[in-house]
Order: structure tokens, then sequence, then C-alpha cells
């Protein structure tokens, strides 16, 4: 999984930037490892990168939406 990380990682991480913020973008790319290890296990004998892209970019776009919910509807500090 090094080897993969090394390849993949500044591709993903410059995808995810164009999306979101960069501290997003590195969480996004962190689950995208993350899933791949979950469904794909270690074999990794076919390419991963398409995978990984399609992962990251879909959770960062999640990522900007639930931002934009957050400051659409900001919480509601109620006094009682």
């Amino acid at each position: 999984i090094e080897e993969v990380v090394a390849e993949t990682r500044p591709r993903l991480l410059s995808a995810a930037r164009r999306i979101v913020s960069a501290h997003d973008a590195e969480d996004a790319v962190q689950t995208a490892y993350l899933s791949l290890l979950r469904h794909r296990g270690h074999a990794l004998g076919a390419p991963v990168l398409p995978w990984l892209l399609t992962t990251v970019v879909r959770t960062a776009y999640r990522r900007k939406a639930a931002l934009r919910r957050e400051r659409a509807n900001p919480p509601r500090h109620f006094v009682a």
C-alpha cells in the first residue's frame, strides 16, 4: 500500500484541492485510502488510481455540500 500512496497521493490531492480546502482535501484522500483497504483488501493487482480518484472527488463534493448546508442553516441557540 505504501507504493500506491507514493504513486497516487499527489494526483489525488491535486484533484481534491480543486474542490475543497487543503485540509478537507487531505481528509478526502485519507478517506479514499481507508475505503480502498476496506473494499479491495490487500489484493491490488488491478489499477487503483481510477477508483481512488472517483472516491476522492465524490468525498470532496460531499464535504463541499455539507459546508454549504452548514452555512445556509447555522445552528440556532435557544435561551430559556
